[in-house]
């Protein structure tokens, strides 16, 4: 396939030779090879990537699913997408986790990595759950419920230290009010308390935001 007349991110105008699935190069006037499109007027980027995405599988296929979900993100350029584990019940175990990915391997449109709940079941305070991850899994995140306890988030950055977890932070629909440093065993990490509604100017409480977390964790 030879896709022509293409603009890149930085505005130049090029051909890209595509054969065996990769891009094998990339320059101006390549001779034609299988299918020809001409993508004059068009923009050829690097497939995107989203964070924060909600499949809703399983328990909630009634507002998304993981074929819908596929589909919608390949239409708009996403290759990979990170779930949300705010499913009925919670994602808060690794069967969960390899069922959901499984399915979206079997779809094949987009490629899907499910988190797992930072506490049981969101139930705010368990995590023994995260004890018994396998290697395979490396997200953790409370989505918008957040952990409203400091000790417990401390803990929770313990165990993510000791097994490479990434722990994910959702702030919404609640604001950053607070922060302090909490201490575990040897480990201190800045711990934030929210309180609700956002204020109307976003870009300044997150500049804000993120400005008492650095003096948090300096401290």
């Amino acid at each position: 396939m030879l896709i022509k007349n293409a603009r890149d991110y930085e505005g130049r105008i090029c051909d890209y030779l595509i054969a065996d699935g990769k891009i094998r190069a990339i320059g101006t006037d390549l001779p034609e090879a299988g299918e020809v499109i001409n993508a004059k007027g068009l923009t050829i980027l690097p497939a995107f990537i989203d964070t924060h995405c909600h499949w809703r599988t399983p328990g909630f296929e009634y507002k998304e699913d993981i074929a819908t979900g596929s589909a919608a993100a390949a239409a708009g350029g996403y290759t990979f997408v990170n779930l949300m584990p705010n499913t009925k019940p919670v994602c808060s175990s690794a069967e969960i986790v390899h069922e959901v990915e499984e399915k979206a391997r079997e779809i094949g449109l987009c490629d899907a990595n499910q988190t797992v709940s930072i506490t049981k079941n969101f139930d705010g305070h368990t995590i023994d759950h995260l004890l018994d991850l396998p290697d395979d899994i490396k997200f953790i995140t409370e989505d918008g419920n957040g952990v409203m306890n400091n000790a417990t988030m401390a803990r929770v950055f313990a165990v993510a230290a000791e097994r490479g977890l990434t722990v994910m932070i959702t702030v919404w629909p609640k604001t950053l009010r607070r922060c302090a440093t909490a201490t575990w065993p040897n480990i201190t990490a800045p711990a934030c308390i929210c309180a609700m509604f956002p204020p109307k100017n976003l870009w300044i409480w997150c500049a804000r935001a993120a400005a008492a977390v650095q003096w948090s964790a300096a401290k």
